[in-house]
């Protein structure tokens, strides 16, 4: 190629690649060509953090009582079991003496039952979808003394006296004969009836409480038995039905 020739050849070569690369986009930058400092583009989920447990778990619901305040006994049943019956959160209260501390464990249907074959509604004659209150007693300070008593065996018999200690166990005699004289003279408690089961302490109570006019009713029964009440507590017996009523408030 000629000296005269080779400019205008160079010339046109170069124009030729200013063309061809004219219409080509800028190529995209790599992260090595991104500032430090960039934030990286956004995702359209955000993933959990596998570092943070999270523990969401519901209070169980709180068991409302059915019937409380003061009752008037219906029948003589009633008022020989009870008298006047104050029913609280955690305690039955009559005024004939007797008190039985309780503890709500379940609210159950008239439907369901307490021993096999029988149900609630029919011993306290409500429909089948009547909520009914059941209550474990829980027992009181008489029931422990009376465990250890039992547990405590006879008492030593003279034989079982060590020697030089007769006179000792012949003057605690005679102590015990004067305040057994003492407690004679002092006056006998209340008499009260056969209480809410006609022997022993029932070991739960269910209870319902419906309207009738102007007067609130409550109905209750005690159990007796060591198994909770259910369709295959076969140990549990039923108590006689109670009765009671409290003028509405207007």
């Amino acid at each position: 190629m000629s000296p005269a020739v080779r400019p205008f050849a160079m010339t046109s070569l170069f124009a030729l690649v200013l063309v061809a690369c004219g219409g080509q986009d800028a190529p995209a930058p790599t992260s090595e060509q991104r500032g430090a400092g960039s934030a990286p583009p956004p995702s359209g989920l955000q993933e959990p953090d596998p570092s943070v447990r999270r523990i969401e778990r519901a209070a169980p619901p709180e068991l409302q009582a059915l019937a409380t305040g003061r009752f008037q006994p219906r029948g003589e049943r009633a008022d020989a079991a009870t008298g006047v019956l104050e029913i609280g959160d955690d305690v039955l209260t009559g005024t004939v003496g007797v008190e039985l501390r309780t503890e709500r464990i379940s609210i159950v249907r008239g439907d369901d039952q307490f021993r096999p074959g029988e149900r609630y509604s029919n011993v306290l004659m409500v429909g089948a979808a009547q909520p009914v209150e059941l209550r474990r007693v829980v027992p009181g300070e008489d029931a422990e003394v009376e465990g250890a008593e039992a547990g405590a065996g006879d008492p030593a018999s003279p034989a079982d006296v060590p020697p030089g200690r007769e006179e000792t166990s012949v003057a605690a005699s005679d102590e015990g004969a004067e305040a057994s004289n003492e407690g004679e003279m002092s006056p006998a408690p209340e008499p009260r009836g056969p209480g809410i089961c006609a022997s022993g302490e029932p070991d739960f109570i269910a209870l319902v409480a419906v309207s009738e006019g102007d007067r609130n009713v409550v109905r209750l029964v005690g159990l007796q038995g060591r198994s909770t009440p259910a369709s295959g507590a076969e140990d549990i017996r039923a108590c006689d039905t109670l009765e009671y009523e409290m003028q509405r408030r207007r």
